[in-house]
């Protein structure tokens, strides 16, 4: 099922089940024929779903207010969980409205600022821990990579064939997983170490907004 012909089908359904009837709807909804794009729908649409049945309990009944507020949580605890200073979602249509320009400043409130430097600082003083780490992990890397290499030869002249994929379209993320389920041997992963952001973590620790922004008040 393609995503288009999944919206179509279930998205202006879901404001109407209740919680009994939850059930079914959703494994209808994921018992269909999914590609890489619906089955995302699928999972999306039953959260809507679940959350509009949820509404009809007679405990509920929230105001747009609360549904807002709702959002917030459904996007943190399923996307962000590891988020410490604060996120906005930036609404393009408002574009459209010159009494909206404000929303497009580039400005940063003092609380949300003031996150940010405490995590920088946090960053900072974790930073001898970690890079003596990546020192550590850098040669244990090196060691496996001569392996793999006196295995796998041309490695050296298509390593991207040997990778792991970080980021891709759908059709790339298809063809990764049927490398993986065949059993096909990916390359050692190079450890990640932060070391140019140093000077951005001081900057910011110092009471420099980052990327031009300036701080306006809450």
């Amino acid at each position: 099922m393609e995503e288009k012909e999944f919206r179509d089908k279930y998205y202006n359904q879901l404001d109407k089940h209740t919680i009994e009837e939850l059930p079914d709807f959703i494994n209808g909804m994921m018992d269909e024929s999914h590609g890489y794009g619906s089955i995302c729908c699928s999972v999306a649409a039953s959260a809507v779903a679940a959350a509009w049945a949820a509404n009809k309990h007679g405990n509920a009944g929230i105001t747009g207010f609360q549904a807002g507020a709702v959002m917030w949580e459904f996007i943190r605890q399923w996307n962000y969980r590891s988020n410490k200073t604060g996120m906005k979602i930036t609404d393009y249509d408002n574009m459209l409205y010159a009494q909206y320009e404000h929303k497009f400043q580039k400005t940063i409130s003092k609380s949300t600022f003031e996150s940010l430097q405490k995590e920088a600082n946090r960053l900072l003083m974790e930073d001898n821990k970690v890079a003596s780490q990546y020192v550590a992990d850098i040669a244990e890397y090196e060691k496996l990579l001569a392996v793999f290499v006196e295995k796998y030869p041309d490695y050296h002249d298509r390593p991207k064939h040997y990778e792991r994929l970080g980021c891709g379209t759908g059709d790339e993320w298809e063809a990764f997983d049927k490398k993986k389920a065949s059993g096909f041997e990916f390359a050692p992963q190079k450890p990640y170490y932060h070391a140019g952001q140093l000077e951005h973590w001081q900057s910011i620790a110092d009471g420099v907004p980052p990327f031009g922004f300036i701080i306006a008040e809450d």
